[in-house]
């Protein structure tokens, strides 16, 4: 706006300076807001010839390699931005082909904080009966490949023959703990499902200690550790199919995609602070009622 725009009045340019002035420092001040514009984002392909590729992580610290995980069992390697020949590691033998019928794949990755000492990794898959299994994996000592033969079996989950939910990411949280989001299990709104089930560990974010005990601890702070008629792993419960998920790398808040039923899919914010939330599935599919469709409990879950 020009200072002598012909007709106005100096009071009302006043005026107006005064209130473009409030409106900037109500926007923010030079500690929470960047000092220029970010940069436009754009696409830029890096690799092709994938096969379902599902996920990409890189191991803590070591910007010059990427993984990236097909779901029938390949866990390629780029280094340095070149693809190697030779997969990181080769986990079809664990799981079931696709394209015959049956739910099948590497579904997630999550290296330990301190992979580069200790060179344990952690996948999550579907193994040849369909039921989720956490594992822990070896890498060589160039870091460019991993022993395909787990070195131990975390947590192992008995599923239905119909199940389709099984969630599928799995993360090292701020704390050094590690988390994973399970599906329920379920092909729908079975009355059965036990997202609710103090119990069973489907449904859920659990949350144990891979350093603390064989095959795991479960920390001392978790929700439900020592109440009686649960199970101590769960962190929070109420989840449908949580496939994926993340930790925000400056707060430590979670943000969660559950996949819905039929008319809704959330993505819930859960704060760093929170503990044992229960989000309410089955008995709210996003905002509303999902069982009964009228009615649903509201008491002691979190929207």
């Amino acid at each position: 706006m020009s200072a002598g725009r012909p007709g106005m009045p100096n009071l009302v340019l006043r005026v107006m300076a005064a209130l473009f002035a409030g409106v900037v420092a109500a926007c923010g001040d030079s500690s929470s807001e960047p000092s220029e514009p970010p940069a436009p984002l754009a696409l830029a392909p890096v690799d092709s010839g994938l096969d379902f590729p599902v996920l990409v992580a890189a191991p803590p610290g070591d910007p010059s390699r990427l993984l990236i995980v097909e779901r029938g069992g390949r866990i390629l390697l780029r280094k340095n931005g070149v693809r190697l020949d030779s997969a990181f590691v080769n986990l079809t033998s664990l799981t079931n082909p696709p394209g015959i019928d049956l739910e099948y794949g590497v579904l997630g990755l999550a290296f330990h904080p301190d992979y580069s000492s200790n060179r344990r990794l952690f996948v999550y898959y579907l193994d040849l009966n369909e039921d989720p299994v956490l594992a822990e994996l070896e890498a060589e000592s160039s870091f460019d490949h991993a022993n395909p033969i787990p070195v131990r079996t975390i947590l192992q989950f008995d599923t239905p023959d119909y199940a389709i939910h099984f969630g599928g990411t799995v993360h090292f949280g701020p704390d050094g703990f590690l988390y994973l989001a399970t599906g329920d299990g379920e092909t729908g709104g079975s009355p059965t499902t036990p997202s609710q089930d103090s119990m069973s560990l489907l449904g859920k974010m659990l949350r144990i200690d891979v350093d603390g005990g064989a095959p795991y601890s479960i920390p001392a702070d978790n929700p439900f550790t020592g109440r009686v008629g649960w199970r101590g792993e769960i962190f929070h419960l109420g989840l449908r199919n949580p496939y994926r998920w993340s930790f925000d790398r400056q707060t430590g808040d979670t943000w969660l995609g559950d996949v819905g039923e039929d008319s809704h899919e959330e993505v819930d914010f859960l704060r760093a602070s929170d503990r044992g939330k229960n989000l309410g599935w089955p008995y709210h599919e996003g905002t509303g009622c999902f069982r009964p469709p009228t009615g649903c409990p509201t008491s002691g879950l979190t929207g």
